[in-house]
């Protein structure tokens, strides 16, 4: 073996890797250890994060204090201070990786929801991977119904139960169609 080449084995990694666990960094070691938050401007004047990756839903977390945080909640807090127990911080712009604090408000669940819908994100009518009709399918059964077919012969056309006819009857399913309730 030439001569300054040294190999380690498995056991000596081992050790070297315990030394290093028990080794206690200073705060400047531990800033430096950090990737920057680094970002671009789109078109919509959103701040989108391209330094690190998001999770399946495209929100970015950042370990701080032993814990995992969305860093659109560390913007909020950072700009805008307090964020109370319950409450979520939204994006206007309906982009997860955004930071832009002027995207950003406070609300709850129910607000977070309202939005969504208001917006026409929500997985409603064929949207829905469970929906059996598609809206031509619908404004057909209002038709129909409107024609005073009985339900249960609507139902066996469309390949779905009486109850469902009837949930479109009253309003129930399918009501944002024109004609609402039948």
């Amino acid at each position: 073996m030439p001569s300054g080449v040294y190999l380690r084995t498995e056991e000596h990694k081992q050790k070297l890797s315990k030394a290093r666990k028990g080794r206690k960094l200073s705060e400047e070691a531990k800033r430096r250890r950090r990737k920057p938050l680094q970002f671009i401007r789109n078109k919509n004047g959103c701040f989108i994060i391209t330094s690190h990756k998001g999770d399946k839903d495209g929100y970015i977390k950042l370990k701080r204090n032993h814990k995992k945080k969305l860093v659109h909640r560390l913007v909020y807090e950072k700009h805008f201070g307090f964020i109370p127990e319950g409450m979520l911080v939204c994006h206007k712009c309906d982009n997860p990786a955004c930071i832009n604090p002027k995207h950003l408000f406070l609300g709850t669940i129910a607000d977070n929801s309202a939005d969504m819908v208001q917006k026409g994100r929500s997985l409603r009518g064929e949207k829905n991977a469970a929906a059996k009709l598609k809206e031509s399918d619908v404004h057909k059964i209002k038709k129909m119904l409107k024609d005073k077919i009985s339900q249960v012969r609507i139902a066996k056309l469309f390949g779905v139960t009486k109850m469902n006819i009837n949930a479109i009857k009253m309003g129930r399913t399918w009501a944002w169609l024109e004609g609402g309730a039948v």
